[in-house]
């Protein structure tokens, strides 16, 4: 008894596995005229099964009809469209609109899924094989086929079909015409699915995709619809056709988003104009009757208006820029306080007329020049945590932190100042701090102490510097660097050459602010400070300019730009402990006379210039510019008519001029004219 029905079960499948079904061929030449074509075949059995099968017959279609079939479809859909209303007018390009067929699913022929089968374009395929949707030649196939894919991932996926207990699967020009049904509803923006239940029981799929994302090949292909058709947004449909339970096709259906839309949109905001015009004839009239009444008593409201406005403009305008300069100056933007001359207006703000604001600029004037002053014997990154009510900046307090030395010394200058005057003496210790002290600044170091003409420079204390060993290293080239523009301007006033010495270290010290409470100053305690006067003495006997020791030397070398040149061992800290020390010759832009990251072909045998291989770019700032820039603000400084110190150098520097004859001699840059 339990075994019956499982015969049953076998026997009901041998004979429906028997009975005959018509069926879909695959794209196939036809044999007049060898175009693409598909067939239906049917098998002759007058039983109902292929034990008695006797034959087929079969009937063919080409595809290039079907391609003409929708080619008319997109037509009569564009004529409407241009028919109608000047309002609801749309006017559809081939290139941004189209209908067209790919084959969604062949049981017998898998690889066929995905393949265009007709389009309503002109230069749709109709003999040879078949693209891919996907790599259709018209672009508004191809990225509307690669946009359906990007949302549902499959064509077997794309799920819109007649629904459940239909008798009949709709054709091609039924389900193009619930395509264009289904548009008639604005999409909403981005991929947001719409499925819509039409009066025949077809539920197309409806996505909006961006033209310009598709083309370009992202992944995110979202856009927003404009209400009148930006261009860029386009919506297609999809609408499943069964052909049999073996093969399905997809009927899709592109246009440019808004299509349908637009007309709703323009005829609402019609509406809203017209409601506005009636609602201003109306308030019009309202308008005429109040105003003969209230007139009087409007101007006097208009006359006090303007006297408030006026008045409150006296107090608050200076107040409003008063609360912005402060807000600049908490973060010690003190930029009229720059040697360059680069002025804002902190000091040269106008007095108001008004007495108690006249007296808020005034003390807002003396915050300024204290707190200018305070940066000046400082370092800014001190002055900054004091500004931001940092306890540790205003109290003794030290921590252990690695940090970047360098020592720097002019060489032989006790002899330079015994054979110069005051005022040349003067001239040439501002002209060299001031362009050293800025290019310490481009690369992130403090300076410390100016000994008289020799520099102590921190990197990575009391703020964290990320590289700060390359940073040192490219500060003390960029030095150099400078010194060979100023040497020339100082022979132009017969003043003697420098020549610079320097070392670096890096080791671990004591840094912050040390002294009593009643007196301190910021710096750092350690060995590694007398490791870097060290280093810069050894210069001399080694005949180098820049000497860095081994701690700072490993980060450096890693730095493709950097050239250096071991030297020796030796014995530099407390402990007697040898280390290896290394000249910093230069960066490549100096070696090479290039800009960082500049290559310069090279020449092949043959006379052909070919790329040299490019090298990996450094992260620091380039030489050329840090010098260029401290030697012009440098410049500008010295000269400057609002710095009355420098007045007397500005008096000698026109009396050697007018001495020497006219323009100096020589190359080199003329940073003090006249």
């Amino acid at each position: 008894r339990e075994e019956a029905p499982a015969e049953t079960s076998v026997e009901t499948k041998l004979a429906e596995a028997m009975r005959v079904k018509r069926t879909w061929s695959n794209v196939h030449p036809l044999f007049r005229d060898n175009s693409n074509g598909i067939s239906w075949a049917a098998p002759v059995a007058y039983c109902g099964s292929y034990s008695c099968f006797a034959g087929a017959v079969w009937a063919s279609i080409r595809l290039q009809d079907v391609s003409f079939r929708c080619w008319e479809l997109w037509r009569q859909l564009k004529d409407f469209l241009a028919a109608q209303a000047e309002e609801a007018r749309v006017h559809l390009k081939p290139e941004t609109s189209g209908i067209f067929i790919v084959n969604r699913r062949a049981e017998l022929f898998p690889e066929s899924d995905g393949a265009l089968l007709a389009s309503s374009h002109e230069d749709s395929l109709t003999v040879g094989a078949l693209p891919m949707a996907t790599e259709a030649p018209q672009a508004v196939v191809r990225l509307a086929s690669r946009a359906l894919l990007a949302y549902f991932g499959d064509w077997s996926n794309i799920t819109a079909r007649a629904s459940e207990g239909d008798a009949e699967a709709p054709d091609a020009e039924e389900a193009a015409d619930e395509v264009m049904n289904a548009t008639t509803t604005p999409a909403s923006p981005g991929l947001a699915a719409a499925s819509i239940d039409s009066a025949d029981g077809i539920i197309p799929v409806l996505r909006n995709f961006s033209w310009r994302r598709a083309q370009a090949g992202e992944e995110d292909l979202h856009c927003q619809p404009g209400t009148f058709l930006d261009g860029d947004c386009m919506q297609v449909g999809a609408v499943t056709v069964v052909l049999d339970e073996r093969t399905e096709w997809l009927l899709v259906l592109v246009l440019p988003a808004g299509t349908f839309g637009a007309a709703a949109v323009r005829m609402a905001l019609a509406a809203d104009a017209n409601r506005a015009v009636l609602q201003d004839g109306f308030d019009s009239l309202v308008n005429e009757e109040s105003l003969r009444r209230v007139m009087a008593t409007v101007g006097v409201l208009f006359v006090s208006l303007l006297v408030g406005l006026f008045i409150g403009g006296l107090v608050s305008r200076p107040l409003r820029r008063l609360s912005v300069l402060m807000n600049e100056l908490g973060k010690l933007n003190l930029a009229d306080t720059d040697e360059a001359g680069d002025q804002r207006s902190y000091s040269r703000q106008g007095n108001s007329c008004i007495k108690d604001v006249r007296e808020l600029q005034e003390a807002f004037r003396r915050l300024h020049r204290g707190t200018q002053a305070f940066a000046r014997f400082v370092p800014q990154a001190v002055v900054k945590q004091a500004l931001r009510n940092d306890k540790r900046a205003t109290e003794l307090h030290v921590e252990e932190r690695t940090v970047t030395i360098m020592n720097s010394d002019i060489e032989s200058f006790t002899a330079i100042s015994e054979c110069l005057d005051m005022r040349n003496l003067l001239y040439i210790l501002v002209r060299y701090l001031s362009v050293m002290t800025r290019i310490v600044e481009q690369y992130g170091g403090v300076v410390a102490e100016i000994q008289g003409d020799g520099l102590i420079v921190f990197w990575n204390t009391p703020e964290t510097v990320p590289e700060h060993r390359a940073k040192a290293c490219a500060a003390a080239v960029a030095q150099q660097h400078a010194m060979k523009l100023m040497n020339p301007e100082f022979a132009m006033w017969d003043l003697p050459q420098l020549h610079v010495r320097m070392g670096v270290h890096t080791g671990e010290v004591w840094s912050g602010n040390i002294g009593s409470k009643t007196r301190m100053k910021f710096g750092c305690l350690g060995d590694p400070m007398n490791v870097a006067g060290t280093l810069q003495e050894l210069c001399k006997p080694y005949g180098a300019q820049i000497i860095c020791s081994q701690d700072t030397y490993e980060e450096v070398e890693r730095d493709p730009s950097f050239f250096c040149r071991r030297l020796d061992r030796v014995a530099v800290k407390r402990d007697g402990a040898e280390t290896w020390i290394y000249q910093v010759i230069g960066r490549e832009s100096e070696i090479l006379g290039e800009s960082e990251g500049e290559q310069r072909p090279e020449k092949s045998q043959s006379g052909e210039e070919r790329p040299k291989p490019l090298r990996m770019q450094s992260s620091l700032k380039p030489t050329y510019s840090v010098v260029s820039e401290a030697l012009r603000k440098s410049s500008s400084s010295l000269a400057a008519p609002s710095a009355p110190f420098f007045q007397p150098l500005r008096r000698l520097i026109g009396q050697k001029w007018q001495g020497g004859g006219g323009a100096p001699r020589g190359g080199g840059v003329v940073s003090l004219p006249p």
